[in-house]
């Protein structure tokens, strides 16, 4: 390197270091303009990553090591791997550092120089070598779009452009090349699938992966809600490539005013640029990065293969841009993860430690950050199995999947907590900014947790997602403190959700427990905690949703979630949702609630300890203050007191669907008097009567990121106010709820999201039955409270006009009804 470069190096050098480190901090200094060959030094730095890091494991250890790395593009086209032998320790750690104010850019890939030629209107085609991948294409280190139908429209919902793909694939001279990607038919996640011919012929579509376990096996692909790429026909609009592996070619439709001559060129075909590779008994200690951009790795819904446990209900791929695998210590922060096909951070197995600090998420394929425990810390048979059978539906295919034996048994291993030491705590995810993460997998998030213990998530600010921003895919081994984090407009593009996201489907859980058949679980209390062995807590957060979005069930404690307790937060346009599990505290949380996405409660256990108390609840729409499902009662609640609801129209009849003998007796109904709600200050004034009733004001303005950097990425919030704003419409059910008497019973349409949500079905369709008493047939049937008829003699039924005019057989004729609840479906017949 030049004297003058060399001069300049020192300069950058002293600023990222501080001058007082210099003299106690061995360094080493990367360049794109360096040599491998080269010692590292200012004057003559090296050329890669993995040289500087060969170079450092050399050093001793008696002093803290400094890699500074200056401004550039590096390439990882295969992973930069750190063993134990790297390690730093506690007063010698390694640090990995971008120089101060320059872009360094990590790259799962490899520059290409390319010779463009015409191939036919704007579509232009050169020569690749042979056998290289391109997973993902970069133009001037912007990601471009792989040829697809529909067109990529950034104000589209799904996928950002969806529709049918099956007339138009009749069109595409090799179909065999696309990839297919398409919502789960009930919106709980997404599926991945791939062009086929049978013997015959004839196209069918083959799904290589689905990353949610809900429906097993006999989940299918939304047939509108998809899309197609890598398709060459496609390839019609600005920025769309196709790479043509049998001829070496690559096309490419450069935007206006991009010159492919003189356009920067990267192929992407490394989806994991960073690993970390030790293990509890030689774990990779004491390593930093710090002010990275990573962009660019490639796509892994391939590879999302993975259950989590007792489909509950995420599959994944265990491996990110960064892996972390038997590290401690370890951090990354300041850095940028952008345009990405997969997960960003992924911790996996035994970890200890590790932190993901101020860090900005965007536009990632999969989930921001996870912190998966391994499967065999489990016990019992909790995971779904992959088969090598496969199920054909018409023109699609998959492989099926094994239910595991403890959804329909007690355990009989009730050793508590995990079989071994495999999986994450006391790791921090603190102070990052993830937005539009899941482009390609919906069922993700943007911090997953999964057999994990101790962690805390705190924070973070996340919005335009399409599930959940942070979720729990299982209570095992649980003490997870959730605080400060800001979570707004996400569950875009699924249903049956919220912002926040637990499942409980422990050791302890059986799914006859999912449709309230809790005679067959007795002793669920008693061994609740085996798995769950210590209290989450979900405080300090401000959880939103848009007020004219969907339903949304804010905090969402689903399927078993236990062990909680929730307090001074924030929810609006959502409230917090338990269903079947024990001890969850709910107290002193605002809830701004809209419509029917107020607070709920499903399918309790008796005696289940829940408290709620102290909470104030709104509805700015709806006479409506918590709903109660028609297997539950608020009695079976420990405590349900001391809340100050309002709502400014038909407030009787919304308070006296909230009380019961024993419930909500010292409750009231009254303005709470919030301090400045169009700035998003839902404090109470001094005078406010919710104070009476033991509220204790919380701060309102300590949400989310607090990073400078990110800050200033935020978009501008708005609140909705109880006066003085614009007025939402009132909230109206669109079906018919009139109760109908059949066979001795009571039956009703469908009406709600919630309604929807405690069946476990994807659509608003079908009859419930109210009441099936003990003595009437349709008891003696089968049937139970809570039940969805969705056909008869397999005529579909949407609702009560379609049951009673397939009904009508006239005397003595059979009726074979078909019911829908969530161990699965059913048939019982009636005689007339």
């Amino acid at each position: 390197m030049k004297r003058k470069q060399g001069i300049v190096f020192g300069f950058l050098v002293s600023l990222a270091l501080g001058a007082g480190a210099l003299a106690d901090t061995r360094q080493l200094v990367v360049s794109t303009e360096g040599n491998d060959s080269n010692p590292g030094t200012v004057e003559e730095p090296v050329k890669t990553l993995y040289r500087a890091r060969d170079l450092a494991r050399e050093l001793p250890r008696n002093q803290p090591i400094s890699i500074l790395v200056a401004g550039g593009d590096y390439y990882l086209d295969t992973p930069l791997v750190f063993t134990a032998t790297d390690s730093g320790t506690q007063k010698a750690p390694v640090f990995w550092k971008a120089m101060d104010g320059e872009t360094v850019r990590l790259v799962g890939g490899k520059p290409l120089t390319l010779k463009w030629e015409k191939h036919a209107g704007k579509i232009y085609k050169a020569t690749v070598p042979e056998g290289i991948k391109i997973e993902q294409l970069f133009v001037n280190r912007h990601r471009q779009i792989m040829a697809r139908y529909p067109n990529y429209d950034p104000e589209s919902l799904y996928y950002c452009g969806s529709g049918a793909t099956d007339e138009r694939m009749k069109s595409w001279k090799n179909p065999e090349t696309a990839y297919i990607h398409a919502m789960q038919k009930s919106s709980w996640g997404s599926g991945h699938a791939i062009l086929k011919r049978d013997e015959q012929g004839e196209l069918y579509e083959y799904m290589v992966s689905i990353d949610t376990t809900t429906r097993g096996d006999d989940a299918r692909l939304n047939q509108e809600k998809r899309f197609a790429e890598n398709v060459f026909e496609e390839l019609d609009d600005s920025k769309e490539w196709f790479h043509d592996t049998q001829a070496n070619l690559l096309y490419w439709q450069p935007e206006d005013g991009c010159d492919p001559n003189t356009a920067r060129v990267e192929a992407i075909g490394n989806p994991h640029l960073i690993r970390f590779e030790g293990g509890q008994v030689a774990p990779v200690q004491f390593i930093t990065f710090n002010g990275f951009t990573i962009s660019g790795a490639a796509p892994t819904w391939k590879w999302t293969l993975d259950h989590l446990p007792n489909g509950g209900d995420f599959v994944v791929h265990r491996g990110g841009a960064i892996t972390f695998e038997g590290a401690e210590d370890c951090t990354v922060e300041n850095c940028s993860f952008i345009e990405l096909g997969g997960n960003a951070v992924f911790i996996n197995g035994y970890n200890r430690r590790v932190s993901v600090i101020d860090c900005l998420m965007q536009n990632i394929g999969a989930n921001g950050v996870a912190l998966c425990g391994a499967e065999e810390t489990m016990r019992g048979d909790q995971f779904f199995k992959e088969l090598d059978e496969t199920l054909r539906d018409g023109n699609f295919v998959r492989k099926r999947w094994e239910k595991p034996e403890g959804w329909f048994k007690q355990p009989e291993d009730l050793t508590p907590g995990p079989k071994t030491e495999n999986y994450p705590a006391e790791c921090l995810v603190k102070g990052n900014l993830v937005t539009v993460s899941g482009e390609y997998e919906k069922q993700s998030a943007a911090v997953l947790l999964s057999m994990t213990r101790n962690n805390t998530i705190s924070h973070n600010t996340v919005h335009k997602l399409p599930r959940a921003a942070i979720c729990m895919n299982d209570c095992s081994w649980s003490g997870n403190v959730f605080e400060y984090n800001d979570l707004y407009d996400t569950v875009r593009e699924t249903a049956d959700h919220g912002p926040f996201n637990s499942w409980g489907k422990d050791r302890y859980w059986i799914w006859a427990d999912h449709s309230g058949g809790h005679d067959k679980n007795p002793h669920a209390k008693e061994n609740c905690l085996i798995d769950a062995m210590e209290t989450n807590i979900i405080r300090h957060n401000r959880v939103s949703h848009p007020l004219d979005a969907r339903h949304s069930h804010g905090i969402d404690l689903d399927d078993g979630s236990t062990n909680f307790r929730i307090y001074n937060n924030l929810t609006i346009g959502c409230g917090i949702k338990v269903r079947e599990g024990f001890y969850r505290t709910v107290e002193n949380n605002v809830m701004i609630c809209v419509g029917r996405s107020v607070p709920t409660k499903n399918i309790s256990f008796d005696q289940n300890e829940d408290v709620w108390r102290r909470n104030i609840v709104v509805n700015l729409n709806a006479p409506m203050f918590m709903t109660v499902t028609e297997r539950t009662h608020l009695r079976e609640s420990k405590q349900i007191d001391y809340n100050c609801f309002f709502y400014d129209g038909e407030t009787a009849r919304a308070y006296s669907k909230v009380r019961e003998p024993g419930v909500n007796v010292n409750s009231i109904v009254a303005d709470p008097m919030f301090v400045n709600p169009a700035e998003g200050d839902y404090r109470v004034k001094d005078d406010s009567p919710a104070l009476k009733l033991g509220f204790k004001n919380f701060p309102m303005n300590d949400f989310g990121v607090t990073s400078p950097r990110l800050i200033q990425l935020l978009p501008k919030r708005t609140f909705p106010q109880l006066s003085g704003g614009t007025p939402l419409p009132k909230y109206k059910i669109k079906r018919n709820k009139k109760v109908h008497k059949f066979f001795g019973g009571t039956i009703r349409n469908m009406a709600t999201e919630i309604e929807m949500s405690n069946v476990g079905i994807g659509e608003i369709t079908g009859v419930l039955v109210v009441k099936a008493p003990e003595n009437s047939s349709l008891y003696e049937a089968g049937f139970r409270n809570g039940d969805l008829i969705i056909n008869l003699n397999e005529k579909k039924v949407h609702d009560t006009t379609d049951l009673f005019k397939y009904a009508d057989l006239g005397e003595g004729a059979p009726l074979k009804v078909q019911i829908h609840d969530d161990s699965g479906l059913r048939i019982y017949t009636l005689e007339q």
